[in-house]
């Protein structure tokens, strides 16, 4: 278990140096992320785009983790260079958005059921009706059917990108190397998340008590501070990403 939470500790560290050392770069990276996946799904004017971004996932993934291996080999960033290793094998990759797609639209047929339940309490306004666990089932639900999910695609993209494995290859390796390290690679991500959160309730609560500022500044502050935040989390989450992959996997094949 020590081995574990050292190893663990190492990945942060690494993943947050690769953060500070791109800091600038980094954020536009993590900004670009929001906005491709979280605010053109939601915005009337561009929902149709949606399909699309789950699509693409694989081909932004790569390009962004190819980011963090210039950062830590001190390579100037080509985005040229980038797109020549997406499309080294772009059909490995589009075969990954289709089963990302598959799987998506899978599992919200699975839950569309617990959506349209609290969906139609907040609309009769029936509040009282609606309690944390109707709330706690619909996050159990996707966080047990998320799990093999990411193990299965948080290497792959990668595998198939820089070390040509095929589809069905890369998810099996993926799942094999998130398994064999899954304690490290859940001490760290908890670590991680949490910090975030902390720091997520601590400037809620710094702008919200601070009385020197009038609320509308303190609400836009407050939104402002929590969007650089949000980026960053992004940003340290692919950086956390790229780390594991050299260390589990040893070389990342340009």
């Amino acid at each position: 278990m020590k081995n574990n939470f050292i190893k663990s500790y190492k990945w942060i560290l690494l993943s947050l140096n690769l953060f500070r050392v791109s800091l600038g770069p980094s954020l536009f990276m993590g900004m670009s992320y929001l906005l491709i996946y979280l605010i053109i799904p939601v915005m009337p004017s561009t929902q149709f785009l949606g399909p699309l971004t789950i699509l693409i996932w694989p081909f932004v993934t790569v390009f962004i983790l190819y980011f963090y291996f210039c950062v830590h080999s001190k390579k100037k960033f080509e985005p040229s260079n980038a797109f020549k290793i997406i499309s080294a094998n772009a059909k490995g990759l589009f075969s990954m958005s289709i089963l990302s797609a598959f799987y998506a639209f899978t599992i919200g047929i699975l839950v569309s059921g617990d959506f349209e339940s609290i969906i139609k309490v907040l609309q009769n306004q029936q509040e009282n009706e609606l309690n944390s666990f109707d709330f706690g089932v619909l996050l159990f639900k996707l966080m047990l059917m998320g799990i093999p999910f990411y193990m299965a695609t948080w290497f792959s993209p990668l595998l198939i990108a820089t070390h040509k494995n095929g589809l069905f290859m890369a998810i099996k390796s993926s799942f094999a190397g998130s398994l064999m390290y899954i304690l490290p690679l859940f001490f760290a991500w908890l670590a991680i998340t949490l910090g975030f959160l902390g720091l997520v309730i601590t400037i809620t609560f710094f702008f919200t008590l601070t009385t020197f500022i009038n609320l509308t500044l303190a609400s836009f502050l407050t939104s402002l501070s929590l969007l650089f935040l949000m980026a960053s989390f992004v940003a340290i989450m692919f950086s956390f990403q790229y780390i594991t992959f050299i260390d589990i996997y040893k070389k990342f094949n340009n």
